[in-house]
């Protein structure tokens, strides 16, 4: 997750809201969607006041995309700063950079939890510079005991809980806002739905072809100009070849 400009991941910052039956708890469970797996969550301002780290074992549901997950529950994540606010979370990443995703190459283990990791095809940079092949650790998807824990932004952005369905596609190219880990020699996306946005699922295009679908992203334009304005861009629409 992002805290403060730096990626902090691990249950400390994965705040469950911990469901208790009766009356007065201050929070209700409906499931109203039709053909999608969605948990709709009111939480009153009593609720949020005491949050535990506990599981929402009412609110799990199966996975049928990832072997091995039996359950997901849905975290609620909190940052040093609004990532909704594009020029604040452009200036709190490392880097702001189109890239096509190439594979999935394992998984990162921090304390109990573990998140997966793709190989990523730099096309281009809006902030930073970022080259050649690089990783990208989605924290907002982790795995522990059995249980898949997704960010409500990642439900709210695809409008299913299956974790297979909220990873990063393999040879979709997508515009990235993130922090960069130097001692990991990677970076970490993990405020969903704001730090990312897909540019095509379309595989084998040429630089020029990403860069005339790139320029055209509404995200990648907002991306851009938060970056010119605090100074930071770089000649986005001349590094595409």
């Amino acid at each position: 997750m992002l805290i403060g400009g730096t990626v902090v991941i691990g249950a400390t910052i994965l705040v469950i809201i911990k469901i208790f039956p009766g009356e007065g708890t201050g929070v209700q469970i409906s499931d109203t969607t039709q053909d999608m797996s969605i948990v709709k969550i009111d939480i009153a301002p009593q609720a949020t006041e005491s949050p535990s780290t506990a599981p929402i074992d009412s609110m799990a549901k199966k996975d049928t995309n990832a072997p091995g997950e039996s359950q997901i529950v849905i975290t609620h994540p909190q940052y040093g700063f609004d990532p909704s606010d594009t020029k604040e979370l452009v200036k709190n990443s490392d880097n702001v950079f189109v890239g096509t995703v190439l594979k999935k190459i394992g998984e990162k283990q921090l304390g109990e939890f573990s998140y997966p990791i793709f190989s990523v095809q730099v096309v281009s940079n809006i902030k930073g510079e970022a080259v050649g092949s690089v990783k990208i650790v989605q924290s907002d998807v982790g795995y522990r005991g059995g249980k898949t824990y997704i960010s409500e932004g990642d439900v709210s952005t695809s409008g299913k809980m299956n974790s297979g369905d909220i990873l990063l596609t393999i040879g979709a190219t997508y515009v990235f806002s993130a922090l960069y880990v130097k001692n990991d020699v990677q970076y970490g996306i993990s405020a969903a739905p704001y730090d990312r946005a897909l540019i095509t699922t379309t595989s084998g295009l040429s630089g020029s072809q990403l860069g005339e679908l790139a320029l055209q992203n509404q995200r990648v334009k907002e991306f851009s100009r938060a970056a010119t304005e605090l100074g930071q861009s770089y000649k986005f629409q001349e590094s595409f070849q």
